[in-house]
Order: C-alpha cells, then structure tokens, then sequence
C-alpha cells in the first residue's frame, strides 16, 4: 500500500516529518502556527470549512475534528518543556488559557488528495518519547485510562483518543527538537 512504502522511503532516506509524504504530490497543504489555546476552536473551525468545500463526508469530518482538538491540546499543554525537560503546562486544567511564547509554537497542518485526509500537529520540542507513549497506549487498552496522570491537568485519554479516530497515526520524534503527529483517513473507506 502507499502508507506503507511511504512509511519505508522516509525510514530509509531519514526524511521523517511532514504530512505531504502521504499525499498525491502537489497538493495544497495549510498550514497554521498554534500561539494559543483559544486558537483551538477557530483552527478546527476553518480545518472543518475547507474540508467541507472539498465534499469531505460528515462522519468523516467528525472524527478528523477529535484528533484535531486532541493533537492541538497536546501541542499546547503536554509538549511545552524548559531546558531542563520539565513540562511547563501539563499539570494545568485544559480550560485555563495559555499563551505561547514564538519558541514555543506549534504547526497545525491539514490537506487532502481525494484518497487520503490528513491532519497533523508539530511541536519544537520532541518531548513524547517512545516509553510514554507506549505507556500511555497500554494504560487505555488494558482499562486503566487515566492512571498515569494523577499530577496533570488532562484526563490523559488523549492520545487514545487520537488513535482510534483515526485511520492511520504515525508519530514522528526528533528527542528534544520536534514531535509531529500525523493522522490519515482513507476517503474512499470511508465512503462505503
């Protein structure tokens, strides 16, 4: 399948970030830098619009809206980190409003080829490393969602929440750089 030659071809050339590798080639991708938290709503709201005029099905765009609001609370509350690593924002209630310094902006990307809809989030910061986020998945498949997060301000159900909207998550990490979530929705799929 073309995810999965995609997936080979960014392993092999090191080339691992950006969801345009997914997409039939010269699609029109946008893109919008995340400063804020209020900026949630009026990005999921223009990501729902665009889709809308691309004939992008209800039910469809319902669960790319999930991981959307998902990934953009993530970029904004978890991924923030200082230079010792600590996460700044994490234990914090997602309703209390938090305003991005520029070295701490995220890129929320959304674009689709008519096979595939594709919606990511990249942070500067790389700081979802592979045992956290295998801890995380394990916690919500095996009943214990939440668990892990007694000190922080999300029910931590997030990135379970992420997974199961969509088709197809790819996590792309560069430690203590970048971290972008990628989430695909195969279009045809999700017509029948």
């Amino acid at each position: 399948s073309k995810i999965l030659l995609t997936t080979l071809t960014k392993l092999l050339q090191n080339d691992l970030f950006g969801i345009e590798k997914y997409l039939s080639w010269g699609v029109d991708i946008i893109w919008h830098e995340v400063t804020k938290s209020s900026d949630r709503e009026p990005l999921r709201e223009e990501m729902m619009a665009h889709f809308k005029t691309r004939g992008i099905r209800n039910s469809l765009l319902d669960r790319a809206q999930v991981s959307a609001e998902e990934l953009l609370m993530n970029s904004i509350y978890d991924a923030p980190v200082d230079s010792d690593g600590n996460h700044v924002y994490n234990h914090l209630s997602r309703s209390v409003p938090i305003a991005l310094v520029p070295s701490q902006f995220a890129t929320f990307r959304y674009a689709t080829d008519g096979i595939y809809l594709a919606i990511s989030v990249e942070d500067p910061f790389g700081s979802l490393s592979r045992t956290t986020l295998l801890k995380y998945i394990k916690s919500c498949y095996s009943g214990a969602p939440g668990s892990l997060n007694k000190d922080k301000g999300g029910a931590g159900r997030g990135l379970h929440l992420i997974i199961e909207s969509a088709d197809i998550t790819v996590f792309n990490v560069k430690a203590k750089q970048r971290t972008e979530v990628i989430c695909l929705w195969n279009i045809e799929d999700a017509a029948n």
